[in-house]
């Protein structure tokens, strides 16, 4: 454990100075694993980041991303006939349309610690014309 920690700090060292020399940012992709499924009951301290706590001392700006789980959806009209029975219309006029197909995927950015930055957190989503905000 000591041989990892030491390589840790000399690699946290050289990004620093890398970073220094050349007068620009370094972003170094953590992934973390959380105890919690359900995003809305899960806690901070349930996240756990892969390269340990040791590397968490050495970052001076932590950002985290997040995700929902997609959610596949199809539009059908449904209508009572005369007798009160229920039956969902699929579209067959040429000018009717059956949708069919995923909702974007709902995305977070968070601004979990920062010494220049206040705790700021965006919603967004992935399309294929780009990058969307969500309010």
């Amino acid at each position: 454990m000591r041989d990892r920690t030491v390589f840790l700090f000399n690699f946290a060292r050289q990004l620093k100075w890398i970073s220094d020399i050349h007068h620009t940012a370094i972003v170094v992709v953590n992934q973390v694993t959380s105890a919690g499924f359900d995003r809305e009951q899960r806690e901070d301290d349930d996240i756990v980041p892969a390269l340990g706590l040791v590397w968490s001392t050495c970052v001076t700006t932590r950002i985290l991303l997040g995700k929902s789980r997609a959610s596949r959806f199809v539009s059908l009209t449904v209508s009572k006939d005369l007798e009160g029975v229920s039956y969902a219309k699929v579209p067959k006029q040429e000018n009717e349309k059956l949708f069919c197909g995923t909702k974007p995927t709902r995305r977070s950015i968070r601004i979990d610690f920062s010494p220049s930055y206040p705790q700021r957190s965006a919603d967004f989503v992935i399309r294929h014309d780009g990058i969307k905000g969500i309010s």
